[in-house]
């Protein structure tokens, strides 16, 4: 195996690794385009996916921001003897969630290592994560405080960060009356 190790002289500031899109029926293109929008404006240089089987409007999202330079698609098929036919293959990721899970760490590691020298910061996430600072403007601030705090603290030594999780369920959600200043079809915008 060729080993390719191209340093850059300056890294990007933030890049985000997702896991094998497996979405063959479900058409998410508006929260998929929110969320790419959204992450860039939090700082996000590039958003690398992998893609097991989309539906065609996604992948016209999909094709639009690699055209932009935000996002890098790599197609992604299953080790071994798993199916690959897309049909089958999202019937098995369906019933199968200790494969699927084992399966999500193969690209996870794949994004890291590609990358591990071209950005400051690399987050995995899903895409309905999101890393929201609440105190900051943005990924950037955010980091510069995480640093500053861990100066003081004298342990510089972090190689990995975690974030505490909220969740907002859809069904949950909209119990209150839609924000007149965000359009209805916006779904993380009118989380309150």
């Amino acid at each position: 195996m060729r080993v390719q190790f191209e340093k850059p002289i300056v890294k990007e500031g933030f890049a985000v690794c997702v896991k094998g899109l497996d979405f063959l029926h479900e058409d998410l293109s508006v929260r998929l385009v929110e969320w790419i929008e959204l992450l860039g404006l939090l700082g996000a240089h590039k958003v690398f996916f992998y893609e097991l089987a989309v539906h065609p409007n996604i992948s016209k999202v999909l094709q639009y921001y690699t055209s932009t330079g935000q996002v890098d698609v790599t197609p992604l098929t299953l080790p071994g003897g798993q199916p690959n036919d897309p049909r089958l293959r999202h019937i098995f990721l369906g019933k199968k969630v200790n494969h699927k899970r084992q399966n999500e760490v193969i690209p996870y590691n794949d994004c890291l290592y590609r990358n591990l020298y071209q950005y400051e910061y690399i987050a995995l996430l899903d895409i309905d994560e999101v890393i929201m600072p609440t105190q900051a403007d943005g990924w950037k601030d955010l980091m510069k405080e995480v640093d500053r705090r861990s100066r003081l603290s004298r342990n510089d030594s972090r190689a990995s960060y975690n974030f505490r999780n909220v969740y907002f369920m859809d069904d949950m959600m909209h119990g209150h009356d839609w924000f007149p200043q965000v359009p209805k079809y916006l779904h993380m915008l009118q989380v309150n």
